[in-house]
């Protein structure tokens, strides 16, 4: 992207998005999240004839260290639009699943931080591949319980 995070994962919703982005330098998502909503505010509020802010709050983030967390950190991101689509086909255009299956490809979303961890089984665990993780998820562990306190939606 801009060299200060990579993508690694998204998906938009009707009043929010989620980013799973890694840092590549100091301050990285600081720097990019401040250029990304203030692009964002400028262009709604010119489009619309407003003015002021157009985010509620300061966006919210969460250090991931542990290699469990992140799977179901993106297994959750991935699925999230799900709860509020039911056409499976038509989800998947909110969020970048599409690039972990390979049906699309671009330079800015970078799949392979996720995906090199179902070439390693002991990491991966019991999935062969990324799709049967994500598709297989109402099965045994749900990414809820895992993530817990760490998942920074509130109804």
């Amino acid at each position: 992207m801009y060299g200060e995070i990579e993508l690694l994962g998204f998906a938009l919703m009707p009043n929010h998005f989620h980013l799973l982005v890694k840092q590549t330098e100091a301050n990285g998502i600081t720097k990019f999240m401040t250029r990304l909503c203030t692009s964002y505010a400028m262009y709604f509020n010119k489009k619309y004839g407003r003015t002021g802010h157009l985010f509620q709050d300061k966006y919210k983030g969460v250090l991931v260290l542990d290699d469990n967390y992140i799977l179901h950190l993106s297994r959750y991101i991935h699925l999230n639009p799900s709860k509020i689509l039911n056409d499976k086909i038509n989800f998947l255009e909110f969020t970048s699943y599409p690039y972990y299956l390979g049906l699309k490809k671009a330079s800015w979303i970078k799949p392979d931080f996720i995906l090199k961890y179902f070439s390693n089984k002991k990491i991966g665990g019991y999935y062969s591949s990324y799709k049967e993780f994500i598709e297989d998820y109402r099965e045994g562990f749900s990414s809820e319980e895992i993530l817990g306190d760490f998942i920074l939606e509130t109804d």
